[in-house]
């Protein structure tokens, strides 16, 4: 007996199936999961280690907020909780910014957390316009 796949039954399984993403709403969130995504299993497989030690945090405070991040990535793409957790994550670059700024890091790190906050913020105001 042969089995057979249709990927018409695999949609229905989707855990994006049903659920209706815009094309705006779609451009937001894919780089924004992306870039957290990236962060957190860098940070996960310790490649942060020495910037959050000079820094001061612990890290321990490093690898509970990478759990964090990806927790918050997940809950993005739940339409019941992505306002929650647009508006948590931004706290993320946030602190970035700012711990980058009292450290006097170079200004070429900037760029990625600055770019995260303009696209969690189109994102909050995508949910508080259409949501």
């Amino acid at each position: 007996m042969m089995y057979e796949i249709s990927f018409a039954k695999l949609h229905n399984h989707c855990l994006l199936s049903d659920m209706d993403y815009e094309l705006p709403e779609l451009l937001l969130l894919v780089p924004i999961s992306g870039i957290f995504a990236f962060m957190s299993i860098k940070k996960l497989l310790g490649k942060m280690r020495e910037k959050y030690k000079r820094w001061g945090y612990p890290i321990p405070f490093m690898y509970g907020q990478s759990i964090l991040e990806l927790v918050g990535v997940i809950c993005l793409w739940v339409e019941d909780y992505q306002f929650l957790a647009a508006v948590s994550l931004a706290i993320v670059p946030f602190a970035a910014i700012t711990t980058s700024t009292r450290y006097y890091e170079e200004t070429r790190t900037y760029w990625l957390p600055a770019l995260t906050f303009l696209l969690l913020g189109g994102l909050i105001w995508w949910n508080l316009r259409y949501g």
